[in-house]
């Protein structure tokens, strides 16, 4: 009995999972957005609805009397999604000789890339839609001066004029701020503010796992740290990092837990280009689209500041 090909499919299958695996748990900023899945078959376009908030009503019911209807505004926003991927080689060599198995690190590295990616596009959207403030609530970044660093009344200012705009925290009651990593270590070394360091080693010890990339909580915030944030030169040569401070689903993002990043491997057989069958390619490609559902909100804001650890 021929079982080639499902076994084939296995093997797709466990690196899908691989890939998958190893990329979910990298990802810091796209776990924030509201998922959507691509509607498949017919379309490639991915369309969240926003609805918006209403006020109270203080208004007594009159028994007997029909009460005005509410209405709850709503509006559409729609992005094309796209596909991403890649592949790299592994030789027969490698693959006949080497004491590891070199389609499971193949997996995890692309993985690592599959994250880098999805991440990268998320930051990429918010840097260019997302409300702006500059540390110590300077004008612009050219006025941030290096002797001047990220602190907790930053990240507590942005997450108030969210709450002054009715801008709800996550469903859990925090705000979620994503430091760069130089600016992570800022707060942790900030002199007046012990509690910080305190906090975050102890937030929720014991009680359950921290979330990869939660640093911990504090005064209503979440704080977690992304390695893809970026840093750029102001006009004097100082080194101004991005920061985010993000209310409830900001965005919206594809879902890649249901819609699944498909792994791909040439089979070791002998083709034109490969006579010896010398080599074969595992890649992965998946759909993915992301787009800032208010525009002119602040609904994220770019946190831009120096940082003193260079």
């Amino acid at each position: 009995m021929d079982n080639s090909s499902n076994s084939e499919a296995m093997i797709a299958e466990y690196l899908s999972r691989k890939v998958l695996d190893r990329a979910e748990p990298e990802l810091a900023l796209a776990k924030q957005g509201r998922m959507e899945n691509i509607p498949g078959k017919n379309s490639k376009l991915v369309r969240w609805v926003r609805y918006a908030s209403v006020d109270a009503n203080i208004t007594p019911i009159v028994e007997a009397t029909t009460p005005s209807e509410t209405a709850i505004p709503t509006s559409d926003v729609e992005v094309t999604a796209q596909q991403f991927g890649q592949f790299a080689q592994v030789s027969d060599e490698l693959e006949d000789i080497s004491a590891f198995n070199n389609l499971d690190q193949a997996a995890d590295i692309l993985g690592d890339a599959a994250s880098k990616t999805i991440e990268t596009l998320v930051i990429n959207e918010l840097v260019t839609e997302a409300a702006e403030q500059f540390q110590g609530g300077q004008a612009d970044a050219d006025a941030i001066s290096a002797t001047e660093v990220l602190t907790i009344e930053d990240c507590l200012s942005a997450s108030n004029q969210q709450a002054q705009d009715n801008l709800k925290p996550h469903r859990d009651g925090l705000y979620t701020v994503v430091l760069h990593r130089s600016q992570m270590f800022d707060l942790l070394v900030e002199g007046d503010n012990v509690a910080f360091t305190t906090i975050m080693q102890h937030t929720r010890e014991g009680q359950r796992k921290i979330e990869k990339g939660v640093l911990g909580e504090l005064y209503g915030l979440r704080f977690m740290v992304s390695d893809l944030l970026q840093a750029n030169d102001n006009m004097t040569s100082v080194s101004i990092k991005d920061n985010f401070v993000l209310a409830f689903e900001p965005f919206g993002v594809v879902d890649i837990l249901r819609r699944g990043i498909r792994v791909m491997r040439t089979r070791r057989e002998p083709s034109d280009s490969d006579p010896l069958s010398q080599r074969q390619k595992v890649g992965y490609k998946f759909w993915y689209a992301t787009k800032y559902l208010e525009s002119g909100s602040k609904r994220a804001i770019r946190l831009q500041a120096a940082s003193g650890a260079g």
